[in-house]
């Protein structure tokens, strides 16, 4: 054994969702899983592996907004993990997306990932090679998404619609047809009135203070007050929507 070795800081992560415990499928305890992992890196002894701590969730592997598994992120990002252990890669996530995402931050941090009772181990060449067609695969279904939601708004702007959030001040979405915004009758008068002041005035400053004078607010949760950026946007962008108060 080589005396010379650096100890790896090994941290276990088991989790169980509900839907795991009703099924009975293999390894539906946390406590299995984890010892599990204990002796796999027991296994490792002569590499010089050693558990440290172990994170666990009792919840779904669908998202990554764990307690535990925010906290193994946490040590991951301060540089405290050298190799993170489970018994399958779906108890990290189950979706890839969110497993490429955290892979990532494993090797920007020098961090090892390894699955007890699967062909996943970034510490040999041979699971480096799964792990990257794992990748490939995650990418390519990201990019898809991503050409579907571009088309998708295109569309949408193509037939005049919004893409969706909360609608601008002035407009409000119309109750039956989806995506259709349309003057709302209130806020379309302070349009009207933001717009014949800067043809008078010529300032969106000026403009935006004297707007805030008259006691009008933005359309945001907090109600704060108009600013010059965001008179610059509407007299830019509302003039060339066909929807326009204005007109």
């Amino acid at each position: 054994m080589d005396s010379n070795k650096q100890v790896k800081r090994c941290f276990i992560y088991a989790r169980l969702s509900t839907e795991d415990q009703h099924r009975r499928v293999e390894y539906s305890s946390l406590e299995s899983q984890k010892k599990i992992c204990r002796a796999y890196i027991a296994s490792q002894e002569p590499n010089k592996w050693r558990h440290i701590k172990t994170f666990s969730d009792l919840s779904s592997g669908g998202n990554t907004t764990r307690p535990g598994l925010q906290e193994l992120i946490s040590n991951i990002k301060d540089n405290k993990v050298d190799i993170v252990v489970t018994t399958k890669m779906d108890r990290l996530t189950r979706n890839i997306k969110d497993f490429w995402t955290l892979y990532e931050i494993m090797q920007e941090h020098g961090c090892q990932f390894v699955c007890a009772t699967q062909e996943l181990n970034s510490t040999t060449a041979h699971g480096r090679f799964f792990i990257n067609i794992l990748m490939s695969f995650a990418e390519f279904e990201l990019e898809t998404i991503r050409e579907r939601t571009r088309a998708k708004m295109l569309s949408q702007a193509q037939e005049g619609l919004w893409h969706g959030g909360r609608a601008p001040f002035g407009y409000e979405r119309h109750k039956e047809r989806r995506g259709l915004l349309i003057p709302h009758k209130t806020e379309a008068t302070v349009v009207r009135k933001i717009f014949n002041l800067f043809v008078k005035i010529g300032s969106p400053a000026a403009v935006a203070k004297e707007i805030n004078a008259m006691g009008y607010r933005t359309k945001s949760k907090k109600k704060t007050k108009f600013s010059k950026r965001s008179e610059e946007r509407r007299v830019g962008k509302e003039c060339r929507s066909r929807w326009s108060p204005y007109h």
